[in-house]
């Protein structure tokens, strides 16, 4: 029988690993976020 949180962490790892290697997500986790406005 498997352990739910076992499987839940190694479906999620890749979307995960991902999000936090994306510049917004790094900066956001260490606290330096920036408002950008964009005009349209």
């Amino acid at each position: 029988m498997s352990n739910l949180s076992t499987e839940l962490r190694e479906g999620t790892k890749k979307a995960h690993t991902m999000a936090e290697n994306m510049g917004f997500v790094r900066c956001f986790l260490r606290g330096v976020v920036e408002k950008t406005l964009t005009a349209s």
